[in-house]
């Protein structure tokens, strides 16, 4: 199924009947291509303000990513986003909930990206290094887990300019504390390398890493540079780094908080052998595998992901009911997830602490007067129709 040629007009027509809404609006009648076509629309017809779409799952996210990029012309045709592109994923930790392990790296610099696009929307200068706002694609899971606060991002972001005089090894630190990891060659996001007057910076909300060269305490030069051949591209006149993981802390907040880690200990039957352990890895600075289980004590304060979601973003819904199927079913495996983890001995914050209700989400979206894309045609729901019609063609 797609769109034929004549359906565009109409889908641009209704996209600009959407966003002037009042409540919500459902565009059914959607197949195939008609899908995207009408996601694009959307987003045109939005201009330069945010846009959330929300998916089922992960994989649809990615499929409907692709598509938008597709319809918006964002490929750089080399089978990748063009530089400049405006579609991005939100994605949810490639984790299951109270897991062993923490998510990878790449996943927390995807969603951090994001946090950070949209709390610059709502600065006059826009979405921050020049960057349109952002058209986000979300699976609803994604939404689930508390943040750092907005406050807490904007205080760990470092903003450093040519011609400013700085600190090199507390310029580092704060790095460190906003999550960076130390390598010798910085080729992902989220790493850091210094070698002598030289400290290379790969921060989650930039396609590509800086070079600060410095002449005594003094930054001489910011280049953007290919990590692959580490070859300088061009110069900039700043650069920010914006926290690369959503644990943030430091040694002295351990310190303030080991007494409530010592708490939930003796509350779950875990060994004080583990705690001590935990408390003095934390000290040193190393984040121990599964710590996001305990954001809620080492970081107090966490905010929804929706909290970041700037004032006049357009949210879009693709098929909410199998989302919000998705959404509840993830909560029972949350809920199943902390009892293992508990009968195991292992520290973690009840879910109320840690994660966002399904039904609290959903109330929330809901609130934001959104626009459904729906497959096929709905009577008896909420929100005004306009079905699409679309019809097979041939190539």
């Amino acid at each position: 199924m797609g769109a034929r040629r004549g359906d565009f007009q109409t889908l641009e027509q209704l996209a600009k009947r959407a966003i002037g809404r009042s409540g919500p609006v459902r565009l059914s009648g959607l197949r195939g291509g008609a899908r995207a076509a009408a996601g694009a629309r959307l987003v045109q017809a939005q201009g330069d303000r945010p846009t959330l779409f929300l998916a089922p799952s992960a994989k649809a996210a990615d499929a409907l990513a692709a598509d938008l990029r597709l319809t918006l012309g964002e490929w750089n045709g080399q089978g990748g986003p063009a530089d400049d592109a405006r579609v991005m994923i939100f994605p949810r930790h490639d984790t299951v909930p109270y897991d062993r392990f923490s998510p990878q790296p790449f996943v927390i610099a995807n969603r951090m990206d994001v946090l950070y696009r949209w709390l610059e929307c709502d600065r006059p200068s826009g979405a921050g290094n020049g960057a349109a706002a952002p058209v986000v694609v979300a699976p609803w899971t994604s939404l689930a887990m508390r943040v750092p606060s907005r406050e807490a991002v904007r205080a760990r972001s470092v903003r450093v300019a040519v011609g400013e005089e700085i600190d090199r090894d507390a310029l580092v630190e704060r790095l460190l504390a906003g999550g960076y990891s130390r390598v010798p060659m910085v080729e992902e996001r989220g790493e850091i390398a210094v070698r002598g007057g030289i400290l290379d910076v790969f921060p989650p909300q930039r396609l590509r890493p800086a070079r600060l060269e410095l002449l005594g305490d003094e930054i001489e030069s910011i280049r953007e540079f290919d990590p692959a051949s580490q070859r300088s591209l061009r110069k900039l006149p700043a650069v920010v780094a914006a926290p690369a993981r959503e644990l943030l802390f430091d040694r002295d907040e351990v310190i303030a908080r080991g007494d409530e880690l010592r708490k939930l200990a003796i509350e779950r039957d875990v060994a004080d052998r583990s705690v001590d352990e935990w408390i003095d890895s934390l000290l040193r600075g190393h984040v121990p595998p599964g710590a996001e289980a305990l954001a809620p004590i080492l970081q107090p304060g966490l905010e929804t992901v929706l909290d970041f979601l700037p004032e006049d973003t357009l949210v879009v819904l693709d098929d909410a009911t199998a989302g919000q199927e998705r959404l509840a079913r993830y909560a029972d495996e949350i809920a199943q997830n902390f009892e293992a983890a508990t009968d195991a001995g292992r520290l973690a914050c009840a879910p109320a602490d840690l994660f966002e209700e399904a039904e609290a989400i959903v109330r929330r979206i809901e609130s934001l007067r959104p626009v459904r894309l729906e497959r096929l045609d709905v009577a008896g729901e909420d929100g005004d129709p306009y079905p699409v019609r679309t019809e097979s063609h041939d190539e």
